[in-house]
């Protein structure tokens, strides 16, 4: 029998629980989901207000796309209702939401359609910041969004 999943707390050589990076991402989780819906306001209150530098911190640079800052409050409050809510079932919901969502995205990319982007309230500023030139790339420009 293994002791290393019958005994967790058990010391390394160096001294320190095998586990502890995971009791450590595990209790901070809820402060980053907090942290993270916080960052995902303020960059959205960049499209609301028309305050390009939020949702395009590098001048001329790639932009923030809504449904990316979307997926990411979706994911952030998933971690929230599972950790802190001991909500399973919603948690699960939203986490699949998610997916879904970046995958309808990724559909919409690979086969230059519009299924889910006209949805966004924002999109006349994101095709309009597309045709003078500005870019929407994701994946560091592997995928371009046109």
């Amino acid at each position: 029998m293994d002791h290393h999943i019958t005994q967790p707390n058990k010391k390394n050589d160096l001294g320190h629980s095998k586990y502890s990076w995971t009791r450590f991402l595990y209790a901070i989780q809820s402060l980053i989901a907090y942290m993270t819906i916080v960052l995902s306001v303020v960059i959205y209150s960049g499209y609301i207000f028309d305050i390009e530098y939020l949702y395009r911190p590098i001048a001329g640079g790639a932009a923030t796309h809504e449904l990316t800052i979307f997926t990411v409050v979706l994911i952030a409050l998933s971690i929230l209702l599972g950790k802190v809510a001991k909500k399973s079932l919603p948690s699960l919901i939203l986490a699949y939401l998610a997916g879904l969502i970046a995958l309808l995205r990724l559909v919409e990319i690979i086969f230059n359609l519009e299924i889910i982007s006209p949805l966004t309230p924002f999109s006349s500023v994101v095709k309009a910041a597309i045709n003078q030139g500005l870019s929407h790339e994701m994946c560091n420009g592997l995928i371009k969004v046109k």
